[in-house]
C-alpha cells in the first residue's frame, strides 16, 4: 500500500470512528489522525505520475511500460538502446553466452497474448535475426502453478523452429523479479532482477516527456517495488513502530470481519432452498468458501475435486473477491476439462453466462475454467452478504447441470 493510499485509509476510518463513544475509541482516533497527518510530506516526497494515479503497485502496468520501452519504433525514442542493454543485461545473466545483435524494424513486442498453455507478460520476436524473448515480470506474486512449465512448453511448440536460427538456437526465457524473489521453477529460465533493469534505465538517453516518464518509473520502482538494504530505519518503519498498535487492530479487526462476512454467507447458503433442493453442501476455511455436490469430489476421500469457489482475490491490499469454477484434483482434471470445454460455446448462450464471467480456453492441466470479479463494497454488509449469496446462486444453476453431466 502507498503512502497516499494510507492516508486516505486512516481518514476514512477516523471519520468511521467519530460516532463511537469511550475513551479508548478516542484515543485511537486521535493516534490514527496524527499518523495520517505524519504520512502526508512523506506521501508528497514520494508522489510519481503512477501513485497520483493509483497504479503504482500494478504489475500489469509495470509490463506495459517495459513493453513500450522495448519496442524500438515507440515515442520514447530511444530506438532499440533498451532492448540491447536488456539483451546485454541477459548475456551476463545467462549461462550461455550468445549474440544479441537486433533489427530493430523487424522487431515486434506482444503483451499478454495466450498462445497454449499460458499468458506471458511480454514477448519480443526479432523477425530478423529470429531472436525470441518470453518474459514473466513478477512483483509481488509468487509463480502460479507449473506457471514457468507451461510458459517454456509453449514457448517451444511455438517458436522452437523459429528461434533454432538464431545465434541462441532457442526462445530465451526470463524472470524478471525483484531480489529476494523465489527462483523460477523451471530451471530453463534466466532470473533477471528489476533492480539491475532499473539501474540501466538511469542513464537513459530520454529527453522531453520521455525523460519525465522514465525518471518517475525509476522513483517509482524503487519506492514501491524494489528491496532497499538496510543502513537504518526508514520514517516509514518509524512511523511502524510508533503506532504499531493503532495498526495492528486495525488489520486484526479486517481479517476477523472478512472471516464473519464468509461465515454469514455460509449460513445463508445452508438454508436456502435452492441450496437444499439441488443437495449443495459448502465447505467454510476462513475467507475460502466452497459450494459443490458430494459427486463433484473425487474417490477415495472426496477431499478434492470440482467446485464453486469464492474468494479474496489475490495481492496484499485486495479490493475484490473472486467467484470461480475451480478443479484442485489433477488426477480428474483432463478428462473432467475436455469434456467441459466442450460445452463452452452452449454455456456462453445462457442467460447470465456473460455477465461478468471470464472463461479459459481448452486446456487440460488448467485448474480455472471460469471466473467473475465482485467489488467488495465494505459500507453495506447486509447488500454484500446478499450480492454474494445471489452470485453463487446464479453460478450453480449455470454451472451445475454440466458440472454434473461431465463428472
Amino acid at each position: 500500500m502507498s503512502l497516499t493510499d494510507l492516508k486516505e485509509s486512516l481518514a476514512e476510518l477516523s471519520q468511521l470512528l467519530d460516532g463511537i463513544e469511550g475513551d479508548e475509541q478516542r484515543v485511537r482516533k486521535e493516534a490514527l489522525s496524527q499518523l495520517a497527518a505524519e504520512i502526508d510530506p512523506l506521501s508528497q516526497r514520494d508522489a510519481t505520475i503512477f501513485s497520483v494515479l493509483g497504479v503504482h503497485n500494478k504489475e500489469y502496468v509495470v509490463s506495459n511500460f517495459l513493453a513500450w520501452l522495448m519496442r524500438p519504433r515507440e515515442s520514447h525514442g530511444l530506438g532499440d538502446w533498451f532492448l540491447a542493454n536488456f539483451f546485454q543485461l541477459l548475456t551476463v545473466r545467462s549461462d550461455t553466452s550468445f549474440d544479441a545483435k537486433l533489427q530493430p524494424e523487424a522487431v515486434e513486442v506482444i503483451r499478454e497474448e495466450r498462445s497454449g498453455e499460458a499468458i506471458p507478460d511480454v514477448i519480443v520476436v526479432d523477425h530478423g535475426s529470429h531472436m525470441v524473448c518470453v518474459v514473466e515480470n513478477k512483483l509481488f506474486a509468487e509463480e502460479g502453478e507449473d506457471q514457468t512449465n507451461r510458459i517454456a512448453r509453449d514457448a517451444k511448440r511455438n517458436f522452437e523452429t523459429f528461434a533454432s536460427s538464431s545465434s541462441l538456437q532457442r526462445p530465451l526465457l526470463v524472470f524478471l523479479t525483484p531480489r529476494g524473489h523465489l527462483e523460477p521453477e523451471c530451471s530453463e529460465f534466466v532470473h533477471l532482477f528489476w533492480e539491475d533493469v532499473i539501474e540501466v534505465l538511469r542513464s537513459a538517453p530520454a529527453g522531453g516527456l520521455s525523460n519525465l516518464l522514465i525518471s518517475h518509473f525509476v522513483k517509482n520502482m524503487e519506492v514501491t517495488v524494489l528491496v532497499k538494504p538496510f543502513e537504518e530505519f526508514s520514517e516509514r518503519a518509524k512511523l511502524y513502530f510508533k503506532y504499531r498498535k493503532e495498526i495492528a487492530e486495525v488489520a486484526s479487526a479486517w481479517s476477523e470481519e472478512l472471516a464473519r462476512l464468509f461465515a454469514r454467507v455460509s449460513d445463508k447458503l445452508e438454508s436456502s432452498d435452492w441450496f437444499k433442493a439441488g443437495k449443495y453442501k459448502v465447505e467454510l476455511a476462513g475467507t475460502q468458501l466452497t459450494v459443490y455436490r458430494p459427486q463433484w469430489s473425487a474417490l477415495p476421500d472426496r477431499s478434492k475435486g470440482i467446485g464453486i469457489w469464492l474468494s479474496v482475490s489475490e495481492g496484499e491490499y485486495p479490493q475484490e473477491l473472486e467467484l470461480s469454477l475451480y478443479h484442485d484434483n489433477p488426477s480428474t482434471r483432463p478428462s473432467f476439462n475436455k469434456k467441459f470445454f466442450a460445452r463452452i460455446s452452449s454455456l456462453r448462450n445462457r442467460p447470465g453466462a456473460n455477465e461478468g464471467w471470464r472463461y479459459g480456453r481448452e486446456i487440460e492441466t488448467s485448474a480455472s475454467i471460469a471466473w467473475k470479479s465482485i467489488p467488495l463494497l465494505v459500507d453495506d454488509g447486509e447488500r454484500l452478504i446478499a450480492t454474494l449469496f445471489n452470485e453463487l446462486e446464479e453460478a450453480a444453476k449455470l454451472f451445475g447441470s454440466s458440472i454434473d453431466e461431465c463428472i
